[in-house]
């Protein structure tokens, strides 16, 4: 049974997002104040390893990592502790090769945003790329990207590639704007024929997917000259998008595509044929549930046939995928068009932003915000109510309507944070339609910082 949903009352007049944020401020910031932790490769923060700034920070503390365009960060745990971990606006991206994220208590919640996530090393990779598992608290993440294992040549014998996100047991799980890669097959001569993996691997919780793109995993492509053709692997089929063993999806907006087959290989005398492509959403449960609205799935393109020495093409390509393949499960669809909301962050004292709320023209604006994050399915609303207690208004604030072009923007300087206050995250929601048919768009963070950092 789904939980009884709120009416948005719509407010009297349009409210100032400035005096919006300085509402905020002011109610919520001595609530929220947390402790600001720098992380650097390069030397300038508190700490250069991000897993000893994890471990010596507080329960509520910021993680604030400095992008570095040679440098990357070493993988990380958090077990059983409320962290945000922020990659910084400085012109690079903070990379980091792995992470888990596990054993959250109902209490407890875990947020990136900004973070580069990949497979280190095609050695060790028995992992995905992002686990969640055991989860009862929330795990939020925006603007990030997680990739499995890529192809470059390298030689792989035994370790199949792995899911570019796995999530197990955590029933409160939430991306948005989030690009996801499934591991590819390995590259090389006498490596054994893999499959490519999921983008992502849902085997028990609820997700929601807002405004994402997952891809899975391309198939093995043979290389080299192996001294007989029987040493030589097929190429290797592509992994689905999004793999749901059990468990519910909300998939509002977005892109599911299936992996891409591997290429096959020729050597005189004889030609590979490629890889099939897969699916962009495969389920394998009856009671798995997707909640579909205004997404894109498309299969994977099959692996190009290999071609003689001359560069002619002697084996066929492989076989293009369906959009997808639900053995058991139930595919909900949901109507309305999906509306979007970016709030700018991290975002320093006496520094502008930029809040971009896009939709169709005509449609009003509702903005909610909040210190903490909420996980409430809402069908008649489309979505997941993401703002959780305290909320500042259920009501939500107006903020006139989404004119001609599709896109309103509203630009904001970040006022005093206060005495004492050196970071505050706000978790933030939009409602958007006509009146009456409000629907929720995407969430966002937005990490206010204290001028100093």
């Amino acid at each position: 049974m789904q939980p009884a949903e709120p009416e948005f009352e719509m407010p009297s007049r349009p409210t100032s997002l400035a005096s919006l944020v300085l509402l905020a401020l002011t109610l919520l910031a001595p609530l929220g104040a947390a402790g600001v932790i720098v992380v650097d490769a390069e030397g300038g923060g508190d700490f250069v390893d991000l897993q000893a700034a994890i471990d010596a920070a507080s329960d509520g503390d910021l993680l604030l990592l400095k992008g570095s365009s040679t440098l990357s960060y070493g993988p990380f745990v958090i077990d059983g502790k409320s962290l945000a971990l922020h990659g910084d606006d400085n012109g690079s991206v903070a990379r980091v090769p792995s992470g888990v994220i596990r054993n959250l208590s109902a209490e407890q919640s875990v947020a990136l945003r900004q973070v580069f996530l990949f497979q280190l090393s095609l050695d060790d990779d028995t992992l995905p790329t992002l686990l969640i598992t055991d989860c009862a608290g929330q795990v939020s993440v925006e603007n990030c990207a997680v990739f499995g294992r890529t192809e470059n040549g390298l030689e792989v014998e035994d370790n199949l590639p792995e899911p570019g996100v796995r999530i197990s047991n955590s029933p409160r799980v939430a991306f948005t704007r989030v690009t996801v890669r499934g591991g590819q097959g390995g590259v090389g001569r006498n490596t054994t024929m893999q499959t490519g993996a999921a983008g992502i691997e849902m085997l028990s919780g609820t997700l929601s997917l807002a405004s994402c793109t997952v891809d899975g995993g391309v198939g093995t492509s043979p290389v080299g000259g192996p001294s007989t053709p029987d040493d030589f692997s097929p190429a290797g089929d592509g992994g689905p998008g999004l793999l749901v063993q059990e468990g519910t999806v909300w998939l509002l907006g977005g892109t599911l595509r299936g992996g891409r087959g591997g290429s096959g290989f020729s050597y005189p005398g004889f030609c590979q044929p490629g890889g099939d492509g897969d699916v962009g959403l495969r389920m394998n449960a009856a009671s798995a549930l997707l909640w579909s609205r205004d997404a894109a799935i498309t299969g994977g393109a099959g692996g190009a046939g290999g071609g003689n020495q001359l560069g002619i093409a002697c084996a066929p390509d492989g076989q293009p995928s369906a959009a997808q393949d639900i053995l058991a499960g139930t595919v909900a669809p949901l109507s309305a068009p999906m509306r979007t909301y970016v709030a700018p962050s991290p975002l320093r004292e006496g520094v502008a932003g930029t809040h971009t709320f896009t939709g169709e023209p005509g449609d009003l604006i509702l903005l909610f915000l909040s210190l903490s994050p909420g996980f409430t399915p809402l069908v008649g609303r489309e979505g997941v109510f993401h703002a959780g207690f305290p909320t500042l208004k259920h009501t939500g604030f107006l903020f006139g309507t989404i004119p001609a072009n599709g896109t309103r923007e509203f630009n904001l300087t970040m006022p005093e944070l206060g005495p004492g206050i050196d970071g505050l995250l706000v978790y933030l929601q939009s409602a958007l339609g006509p009146l009456g048919s409000l629907s929720l768009s995407g969430w966002s963070l937005q990490l206010g910082l204290d001028s100093s950092f």
